[in-house]
């Protein structure tokens, strides 16, 4: 109980506290009755303070020439001339304050910009200068190695395309493709290539024995667009071709077509152990 009402009291106080008004009104009453600080904190004894702040410092009669009473001219500076104060501090001081932070903080700005202007002016030493240029040369010259070595790949690529069986491939994957595949990549889809290619002589043409291909590849159905897709983008086939393929295959009964998914039949698997895409486990 008393726990809570300390915290209160305390929470009240500070809000009170950290009022701007009240910080003014105490600087200002500092300001106003510095004599009275001065003198408690004096060396003086208790009694001798307060019989010479109530005798002395607030025994005048009169302000500007103005005749008051003892009680008045402590009232007016001790609540009036400092409440005024505060009032014009918090309400009249801001308005030159922003003024002056403006006009200092715009000089700030334009000598860090000025500063930033001569440091470009400043001159490198020769040593300075002599490293920059011999950067330079060695990074140019290493990109110039990167670029050559990088062209040399894809030239040997485009030599192993060219000098194997693949039937019908389109030029343009022996620049664009070929670009984007990686060592790896590009022998696994040669050596599928050469595959179709030697069993041409069965009654599939290029695009259905793709098709076939594929779907032994993956293994389970896949849907008609992501396997016409799968085929144009790993095989370079036309979409075109790849979409008559399945329907030529599914018209013979070696893919059938079932909610969008293109599988293999019982006959279409027997016909990928025959061509070699897969082994008997596949049925």
């Amino acid at each position: 109980m008393l726990d809570s009402l300390t915290q209160s009291f305390k929470a009240h106080m500070y809000e009170r506290t950290s009022s701007p008004l009240f910080g003014a009104f105490l600087m200002s009453w500092l300001v106003w009755n510095y004599p009275v600080v001065l003198t408690v904190f004096g060396e003086m004894g208790t009694k001798e303070k307060i019989d010479y702040i109530q005798n002395t410092l607030y025994a005048h009669t009169s302000i500007a020439g103005v005749s008051v009473t003892e009680f008045e001219f402590g009232v007016y500076y001790g609540l009036i001339f400092p409440f005024l104060s505060a009032i014009t501090f918090i309400f009249v001081y801001p308005a030159p304050a922003k003024f002056f932070y403006s006009f200092w903080k715009e000089r700030q700005i334009e000598l860090q910009n000025r500063r930033l202007e001569l440091e470009k002016k400043v001159l490198v030493t020769v040593e300075q200068h002599q490293k920059l240029k011999s950067d330079y040369f060695e990074l140019k010259a290493s990109l110039e190695s990167t670029i050559r070595e990088r062209d040399e790949e894809i030239e040997s690529l485009q030599n192993s395309l060219a000098e194997s069986k693949v039937p019908n491939l389109p030029e343009e994957t022996t620049s664009s493709a070929l670009k984007q595949e990686s060592g790896t990549e590009f022998v696994e889809r040669i050596k599928t290539l050469d595959s179709l290619a030697e069993n041409s002589d069965n009654n599939f043409d290029e695009s259905q024995q793709v098709i076939l291909h594929a779907l032994a590849e993956l293994g389970k159905p896949m849907h008609r667009s992501n396997l016409i897709d799968y085929a144009n983008r790993k095989f370079s086939i036309n979409k075109t071709k790849a979409s008559l393929a399945i329907d030529e295959l599914t018209n013979t009964d070696f893919v059938e077509v079932v909610g969008g998914n293109a599988g293999l039949t019982f006959k279409g698997k027997r016909m990928v152990v025959e061509l070699g895409f897969c082994d008997e486990s596949v049925t």
